[in-house]
């Protein structure tokens, strides 16, 4: 009998996906899910999943980080409210969950509990997301749209819902996109801001509070390095590191000291050596220099994590956490990526939008464990959700356990996507053992199924 190690490794999974910075690309927050990118190119999720957003293949809420291994290396990662995107290092780009819009981009309108690639899409080299609408760059330049436009989001005096990407035309230079709850913005290499969409807190930051129906340069601001929308605000941070808003201001995310909104972008006084931002529904991040945040708006639910749950017209720290290279805002809840490859969150954990490191909601940052992992000889034991992994050496075995759910199915998958003939459905017991004696040398994946959701598990078989 083969003499073989098995090593098991945990990847835990979890709105709009704001955050545009150095390090934007890596970490995401939708309405209640965060997604992020591991060293490896695979994607942890986790959060709500109502749509399939965490692209698991169901529906049911992901409460442990899921890491999304089908697609292989992933290089870029966007979430909208209720769809994440994909970019993948051949330049294809793929979507799941919300699809009633059209955003996935798969000519058709139903959503998908697993990645489908976004037709006419290659030669990707950035992806973003809007609440509902997707937008991609080609490494020709040329920029394109698929989803949602019935507010103008895309800007090129049309409206309606695309379920194919179409080309905007107008657009060239791009070097980020953020999209507000029905607003658009455009930042163009050259440092210019460009808008279009709603306009009826002034979001478009062109000093009217009127739709702007096709996209017009913003003559209030320039040398902008980096922007961020919020649902009815805009965020721009220029080269010299201080940074301006504009748009809805009732609960202070402008974080200019009032709750009055600013139709032009307006300077935020109190901060300067800031490097990157991000806007959630109601409230705003930015990260400086020095690895600290500081955050300005609504915070209910504890989103500013400085301890409160007080609103703040201006910027206050977020305590607890210190070097920081990443952040990005969800709806209710912020997230933080630090230098030593940790995230954290804190705010409303409804939905787990960001694990179950919480119940309820935080007002300090707590640890969101994706990407960790565990190692242990065959003859081991291993607890994780729930769920008791028995190695026996000598079997070639792995015996799963639950003591708190029914296990339902279980597939098991090569490294390349294959389905292998060691997977089962219709189970319905409470442990089940899988023979792993007819498996070759390499790594596989183990989907588990059971009443209460989904969990995966990296196998190495040596």
């Amino acid at each position: 009998m083969r003499n073989s190690l098995f090593t098991i490794i945990t990847c835990f999974c979890a709105f709009i996906s704001y955050s545009q910075n150095s390090q934007s690309y890596k970490l995401q927050a939708g309405y209640k899910h965060t997604s992020f990118l591991c060293s490896d190119g695979t994607v942890s999720l986790v959060g709500i999943n109502d749509y399939g957003q965490c692209g698991n293949g169901t529906n049911d809420k992901v409460s442990n980080p899921f890491e999304l291994y089908s697609l292989g290396k992933v290089i870029s990662i966007a979430a909208g409210s209720n769809h994440t995107l994909f970019l993948k290092q051949d330049g294809t780009v793929w979507g799941t969950g919300f699809n009633s819009d059209g955003e996935l981009g798969n000519d058709a309108t139903i959503s998908k509990l697993t990645p489908v690639q976004v037709i006419g899409m290659t030669n990707i080299t950035q992806i973003f997301a809007g609440p509902t609408t997707s937008f991609f760059v080609k490494n020709n330049d040329s920029v394109w749209a698929s989803g949602d436009n019935a507010n103008m989001q895309m800007g090129d005096g049309t409206t309606g819902k695309y379920r194919l990407a179409k080309n905007l035309q107008q657009l060239r230079g791009i070097k980020s996109i953020c999209g507000g709850l029905f607003h658009s913005v455009f930042l163009k290499n050259d440092g210019t801001v460009w808008s279009c969409g709603a306009n009826g807190e002034g979001q478009c930051g062109d000093g009217t509070n009127v739709t702007k129906y096709w996209i017009e340069k913003l003559n209030g601001i320039n040398g902008v390095s980096a922007i961020g929308a919020g649902h009815r605000h805009s965020l721009y941070l220029k080269n010299d590191g201080s940074v301006w808003s504009a748009g809805d201001n009732q609960r202070g995310q402008l974080g200019i000291g009032t709750n009055i909104k600013s139709t032009n972008p307006t300077k935020v006084n109190s901060l300067s050596n800031v490097i990157a931002i991000s806007g959630g529904a109601y409230h705003s991040l930015f990260l400086k220099s020095d690895g600290t945040v500081w955050a300005s708006g609504a915070n209910e639910f504890g989103q500013l994590g400085d301890g409160t749950t007080e609103d703040s017209k201006v910027p206050v720290k977020v305590e607890d956490i210190d070097e920081v290279i990443g952040i990005a805002a969800g709806n209710y809840f912020s997230t933080f990526l630090k230098s030593d490859g940790t995230v954290w969150g804190v705010g409303s954990n409804a939905g787990n939008a960001m694990g179950d490191g919480v119940t309820g909601q935080s007002t300090t940052p707590f640890q969101i464990n994706f990407c960790s992992s565990v190692s242990s000889n065959v003859s081991n034991l291993i607890k994780e959700h729930g769920i008791d992994f028995m190695f026996d050496i000598e079997l070639n075995s792995l015996k799963l356990e639950s003591k708190e759910s029914s296990i339902r199915q279980i597939n098991v998958y090569n490294s390349i996507g294959d389905l292998m003939n060691v997977s089962s459905s219709n189970i319905n017991k409470s442990t089940y053992t899988i023979d792993f004696s007819f498996l070759k040398k390499g790594f596989y994946i183990i989907f588990i199924q059971t009443n209460i959701g989904v969990t995966n598990r990296k196998i190495i078989i040596n």
